[in-house]
């Protein structure tokens, strides 16, 4: 066997320790972070997002309608949440669901932090238009101080009260309240939960689950994303040449699609150098 073909085969086995070793460090960031930070979970939040926001759109114009009508009174939820962005609103459901999911959470559980998201969201609001300047003084000085969102929020009350800025706080009531047409959108029109039950101890608890789609889907989509993310390294033979724009380097086809000729290059710039690979 030629020298050339032993360094050949060795590098392969190198390749596929880059591929390892970054699934393995793709795995370990995933684990530090909140499951509905994560990259995979994250993703499919924002794609479920819009119908969440106009169906939270729609529960609020049907509420008003009724009341409208004379066909009773608005909800108790229709005040807190009539001049809030349905964006933020779906956004902020959708983190709680998977949080819950992947937490274990009974349903009222997860209604409550949904809730107290919510809260929290109308606060500060309450503080910028309150005083700007202490809003953002204050949000930098616990940023700074405190990694728990619970802990930043909790500290930025004590220290706003000190300055003059106050509110009543929610109780645990009122944000499930809050919550619930939040949820219903999620449960209704995501495609991404739903509502399972449990028996325990004679008593029938109630809470999320993926729906399977979505439990296919991130399955699928955490496997694609942490074997394209390897560690690059060194070569112990002479670098593929490239054919085409991410041909090159590497031996294996997935490693050398990673790594393009050119990296952040434009449309124009790609185009400009695919023309001369074929010449």
């Amino acid at each position: 066997m030629s020298k050339l073909n032993t360094l050949s085969e060795h590098q392969t086995r190198i390749e596929q320790q880059m591929k390892s070793k970054g699934f393995e460090r793709y795995q370990g960031r995933q684990e530090k972070q909140k499951p509905s930070q994560q990259e995979v979970p994250h993703r499919i939040i924002v794609e479920a997002l819009p119908k969440v926001s106009q169906a939270i759109t729609l529960a609020l114009q049907e509420d008003l309608q009724r009341f409208s009508s004379g066909c009773g009174k608005k909800s108790v939820w229709y005040e807190e949440l009539e001049n809030q962005d349905p964006d933020v609103l779906a956004y902020i459901g959708l983190n709680c669901c998977f949080d819950a999911v992947l937490h274990s959470n009974v349903l009222t559980t997860a209604l409550s932090n949904i809730g107290s998201r919510i809260e929290h969201e109308k606060w500060a609001e309450g503080l910028q238009t309150h005083d700007k300047d202490l809003f953002k003084r204050l949000s930098t000085q616990v940023t700074k101080a405190h990694s728990s969102e619970r802990y930043r929020f909790k500290a930025m009350r004590i220290i706003a009260a000190k300055e003059g800025y106050s509110s009543s706080k929610w109780s645990k009531q009122k944000r499930v309240a809050v919550a619930a047409p939040i949820l219903s959108a999620i449960l209704e029109y995501s495609g991404v939960f739903n509502l399972t039950e449990a028996t325990v101890n004679l008593k029938t608890l109630r809470s999320l689950e993926l729906t399977n789609e979505a439990s296919e889907q991130l399955l699928s989509m955490t496997e694609r994303e942490a074997w394209a993310t390897p560690m690059f390294g060194p070569m112990v033979v002479p670098p593929t040449p490239w054919e085409d724009f991410d041909t090159g380097v590497y031996l294996d086809d997935v490693l050398s699609s990673l790594v393009p000729l050119v990296r952040k290059s434009t449309g124009e710039q790609r185009r400009a150098i695919d023309n001369s690979l074929k010449y």
